[in-house]
């Protein structure tokens, strides 16, 4: 096993070990795969030293794991997720353990204030949650940035082939129905992006040697057909980022 696989196993399993019910929020293979990729975006980019700044980190597998392969890591988020399910305090003791400074802010309406200059900053799979334009966040972002440093962005793609099928039979909404009328404080997707968003994204932060990928996720490890079927439609639709489940929009800060 390489250390960036070896540095998610061990981690995930430390995190479900102190957080059991952890389990049933996506801290499974599905999570561990995705964050496999992520990291190695960044390795291939920029390398997996120096600081990052990960805005949404959650249960904090992600930052943990790089914590543990060598960055100096800043977990930013409300944590208001793991406050409603009794969480908060065991995730945060263990982002101590793991040498995590935590900034406990809403990164829209009340942002972070970076200690500049950072090297790497990563906000995955949070975008689609903001009730507000993260346009300024991405500009402080791009100010904070060092030369050559590395923005990762990630998000469900609204148009990708299965809701393209989907749509027209009535079947396709971002967010369910209980998630928004039941719940007290709503906080499941807002807006998706597409391809041509997170394009006009990186043109708004001025960044250079942009790349935008997608990739899917769901179903990769499953046992048999359906683990199969989903392994070939990763490689095929990967060809064509519009149509995959998730994207990634990666840029470095030029030279202004």
């Amino acid at each position: 096993m390489d250390p960036i696989a070896r540095a998610l196993a061990e981690t995930a399993a430390e995190i479900l070990a102190k957080v059991p019910s952890l389990a049933q929020f996506g801290l499974t293979d599905d999570s561990r795969l995705r964050h496999d990729f992520e990291l190695r975006l960044i390795d291939r980019r920029h390398g997996l030293k120096g600081s990052l700044w990960d805005l949404g980190a959650g249960s904090g597998l992600f930052a943990m794991a790089a914590s543990r392969l060598g960055m100096d890591v800043v977990a930013v988020d409300d944590y208001l997720d793991l406050d409603r399910h009794g969480m908060r305090e065991p995730i945060l003791d263990l982002f101590a353990t793991y040498d995590v400074e935590v900034i406990d802010c809403d990164i829209v309406a009340a942002p972070p204030t970076f200690e500049a200059p950072v090297d790497v900053v990563t906000t995955l799979h949070t975008m689609e949650h903001l009730h507000a334009s993260p346009k300024q966040l991405y500009q402080d972002v791009r100010e904070a940035l060092a030369p050559g440093g590395l923005f990762v962005l990630a998000g469900p793609n609204a148009v990708n082939a299965r809701k393209r099928l989907t749509a027209p039979f009535g079947r396709y909404e971002w967010s369910t129905f209980d998630e928004w009328y039941h719940q007290p404080v709503f906080r499941a997707h807002v807006r998706e992006p597409r391809v041509q968003d997170l394009h006009l994204i990186a043109q708004d932060m001025r960044l250079s040697d942009v790349e935008v990928i997608g990739a899917n996720f769901l179903g990769r490890r499953r046992d048999g057909l359906v683990g199969w079927l989903a392994q070939q439609a990763d490689g095929l639709l990967r060809k064509r980022p519009s149509l995959c489940s998730d994207l990634y929009l990666i840029g470095s800060a030029g030279p202004d």
